[in-house]
């Protein structure tokens, strides 16, 4: 309205008081409708993404007779939960796309995870998510910025920025405390997050999770690398139900993309 009234020029052209306001309104009318024009383009951005997953999955669905729509449907990582974990993962990694790489029902033991991370075909797998489900229905696990990966010598690796979590009762995030740095060990008989002594031999060593190679059973503990002062699963000791493994990564072309629509899984 200023420079509207500035192109007027001198005085003389002052205009009176009602039409002020109505400038002012139309002002206002505008900006509102400016800014409901990059919400509707936000929108149709969203849209325009679901229509496009909604055809792949179409086609999946008919192109290939292996699509198991029960498996898709049992994933653990619900939309909910990625939307909980995003604003704990390191600001660079948020906006990374998440493909599952792995699930025991499809892929079974903690060799297959190994060999499908390294797999020739993933070069930049990123960062990882573990999600596990006991007997009891709980869910919970473990992020990794680098990954799952079996060191040349058996050894923790990781950085402040691993975290353990769980789902249930409560939503939980525990943070890397830097008493130690025991975040991960990935064995070749099992994987493990944190610990109170560094024993790698121990199973009973005060690991925040412990996983043995068939993800059949683990352990929880009340845990100084991780902070967290009871199991993040339902108990201690605890029967394993699920493992799923998921990559962070820009790449679209391999393994799940976990979408707003739903996650397929293949046999």
């Amino acid at each position: 309205m200023d420079s509207f009234c500035r192109c007027l020029g001198s005085s003389r052209y002052e205009l009176p008081p009602e039409m002020l306001i109505k400038l002012h309104e139309l002002e206002q009318e505008a900006a509102e409708r400016k800014a409901n024009v990059q919400t509707l383009r936000v929108a149709a951005k969203k849209r325009a993404a679901l229509w496009r997953e909604g055809k792949r999955l179409l086609s999946v669905m008919r192109l290939n007779d292996q699509f198991d729509v029960e498996a898709a449907r049992r994933t653990l990582l619900s939309n909910h939960l990625k939307e909980a974990l995003t604003p704990f993962l390191p600001a660079r990694m948020r906006d990374l796309e998440w493909h599952q790489y792995f699930s025991t029902d499809v892929h079974g033991t903690l060799t297959s995870a190994y060999q499908r991370w390294s797999a020739k075909h993933i070069k930049h797998p990123g960062p990882g998510v573990l999600l596990v489900m006991d007997s009891n229905n709980h869910v919970f696990g473990a992020f990794c910025p680098t990954g799952w990966e079996i060191q040349p010598r058996l050894h923790y690796y990781g950085n402040g920025e691993c975290f353990l979590f769980r789902s249930m009762p409560d939503f939980e995030v525990y943070r890397s405390t830097h008493v130690n740095y025991h975040h991960v060990l990935a064995a070749h008989d099992s994987i493990a997050f944190g610990s109170l002594s560094g024993d790698v031999s121990q199973k009973d060593a005060g690991f925040g999770l412990w996983l043995d190679g068939d993800f059949t059973s683990g352990v929880s503990r009340a845990c100084p690398t991780y902070g967290n002062t009871g199991p993040i699963a339902s108990e201690e000791e605890f029967v394993v139900t699920s493992v799923e493994m998921w990559s962070l990564s820009r790449l679209k072309k391999y393994g799940t993309s976990h979408t707003l629509t739903q996650t397929i899984a293949f046999k």
